[in-house]
């Protein structure tokens, strides 16, 4: 997990690049987990009709970045990424465009054993399903619920109630409770939390919802497969006006997982600053090699998102609606 490729011919654009609002376009891999970073703005793109969607082409990978079965995510916007490597947006190109957190493993993992009632969507996306390589953890799918067995699960009628789909077995848990944004119904959020005891629960009141780009690092193994050069934690110094979350999760975190960089955790406002949204600053040799925005789950707002800059000085800046703020295995490409 060493041997990192990020050239700038490893996809090529679809549409007409207008700009790259000071990023560069990156598409990264490991040799099993793909990370595409970058936000840029496009005109001219080409709509495409399928029976099961329609979509904006904004990207095609290279064959060796094909995952197998049709992936779908959330950032700001909502894309699906092709098993042909071509990614779309699934709605009009009106703004900028989040590609940072789109991660996926390129092949498929073990398939989740689903409590009554939930069933996958269809069979152009890959079967629910969870991938491990070493301590490094990707879900992936898109989830449907049998409605003659659920009354308040996935659907326009269904509440925001949390409902469980699976058990994940020992060796894929998390330490501490992780939760993320992900892509629900046509234009919706939704969140799953993986809990240590392996439950995993979704949220939502739309007809699907995909687990894919849900990812973390699984409880420590003994003996440890990686010699601690390749993986060290920094616990993060909080400014004042914020402090982590609760117990349940992890106090946040910077961790070394060469060769990726990874925040974990989440935080609360408690003393609002207008003029100074920095959460916490981390030494510059862990900062990325451009500002990087992660769009997150807004817990008080069923529609809304907020975001967090990952900056090239080490700092880590939240947006100004933020008060509750997760980070779900925030990830970037180490220097």
């Amino acid at each position: 997990m060493t041997n990192i490729e990020n050239r700038p011919t490893n996809f090529k654009l679809l549409s007409n690049l207008t700009e790259q609002i000071n990023q560069t376009i990156s598409v990264a891999t490991d040799g099993e987990i793909v990370t595409i970073t970058g936000t840029l703005h496009v005109s001219g793109a080409r709509l495409i009709y399928n029976p099961f969607f329609s979509g904006y082409e904004i990207l095609q990978l290279e064959p060796e970045f094909y995952p197998d079965h049709n992936l779908c995510f959330l950032t700001k916007q909502k894309y699906l990424l092709l098993a042909s490597g071509r990614l779309l947006l699934l709605s009009v190109p009106k703004e900028s465009l989040c590609l940072t957190g789109i991660i996926y493993s390129r092949a498929f993992g073990m398939r989740l054993s689903l409590t009554r009632g939930w069933l996958p969507l269809h069979n152009s996306f890959r079967y629910p399903s969870v991938y491990i390589t070493e301590r490094l953890v990707v879900l992936s799918g898109v989830l449907t619920d049998d409605h003659t067995v659920n009354d308040a699960g996935i659907g326009p009628n269904a509440n925001f109630n949390r409902q469980l789909f699976s058990v994940l077995p020992l060796g894929y848990r998390p330490m501490h409770r992780q939760s993320f944004l992900v892509s629900a119904g046509k234009q919706g959020k939704g969140r799953v939390d993986v809990f240590p005891s392996g439950n995993c629960y979704i949220w939502t009141n739309n007809k699907y919802a995909s687990l894919d780009g849900v990812r973390y690092l699984s409880q420590p193994q003994l003996p440890p497969i990686r010699q601690l050069s390749d993986y060290l934690q920094v616990p993060l110094s909080l400014n004042q006006q914020w402090r982590n979350y609760s117990s349940e999760y992890q106090p946040l975190t910077l961790t070394v997982y060469f060769p990726w960089i990874i925040v974990n955790g989440q935080v609360k406002l408690v003393k609002s600053d207008p003029n100074n949204q920095v959460i916490a600053t981390f030494p510059v040799k862990y900062a990325p090699s451009q500002d990087l925005i992660f769009y997150v789950d807004n817990p008080r707002s069923s529609t809304e998102l907020s975001h967090v800059k990952i900056s090239t000085d080490g700092k880590i800046t939240a947006s100004k609606n933020a008060v509750i703020v997760p980070f779900p295995c925030l990830f970037w490409r180490g220097n």
